[in-house]
C-alpha cells in the first residue's frame, strides 16, 4: 500500500481529534499502516493511538483482562456471522463508555445496519485514505 498518493481533497476541512484513547486491532498489514500513518498526522497529535494485529479476536482476548480505551478500532475481513458473533463476544468485555469503529472489506448494508443495531459506532469500507480514517475518528469525537 503506498499512502504517498494519498488524496488531499477535503483535508483542510479536518478538525483535530480530541484527547483520546485509541487501541486498534488489525488484520492486515494495509490497514495497521494506514492507522499508523493516520496517528503521524498533526491532526491526531493529541490522541494516543496504539496499533496491534489480530483483528477482533485479540481484541476479545486483550479487553478481558484490561479497561477499554476511549475507541476500539478492529478490522474484519471474514464473513458477517464470524464479525457479529466476535462483536458479540466485544460487547461482553467493553467498557460501557467506550466506542467501536469497525474497518471492514464488504460494502452491506445490511450488515452496516445490523452492527449499528449492535451498537458500533462507525463502520467504514476498504479501501480508505489517511483523511478518511482521520475524519471517521473526529467525527465520533467531535461531531461532522
Amino acid at each position: 500500500m503506498t499512502l504517498e498518493h494519498e488524496d488531499t481533497a477535503g483535508a483542510d476541512d479536518l478538525r483535530l481529534v480530541p484527547r483520546i484513547a485509541i487501541q486498534a486491532f488489525c488484520e492486515t498489514s494495509d490497514v495497521a499502516e494506514l492507522l499508523e500513518a493516520a496517528a503521524a498526522d498533526r491532526r491526531m497529535s493529541r490522541a494516543h493511538l496504539k496499533v496491534q494485529m489480530g483483528g477482533l479476536p485479540a481484541a476479545v482476548e486483550f479487553y478481558g483482562a484490561a479497561p477499554t480505551p476511549n475507541l476500539v478500532v478492529v478490522e474484519s475481513k471474514g464473513k458477517a456471522e464470524d464479525l457479529l458473533a466476535h462483536l458479540d463476544g466485544l460487547a461482553d468485555v467493553c467498557d460501557p463508555g467506550s466506542k467501536v469503529m469497525v474497518i471492514g472489506h464488504v460494502n452491506d448494508v445490511v450488515l452496516y445496519r445490523e452492527l449499528i443495531r449492535r451498537g458500533v459506532s462507525e463502520y467504514v469500507v476498504m479501501p480508505l485514505g489517511m483523511f478518511d480514517v482521520i475524519r471517521a475518528i473526529g467525527d465520533l469525537y467531535v461531531g461532522p
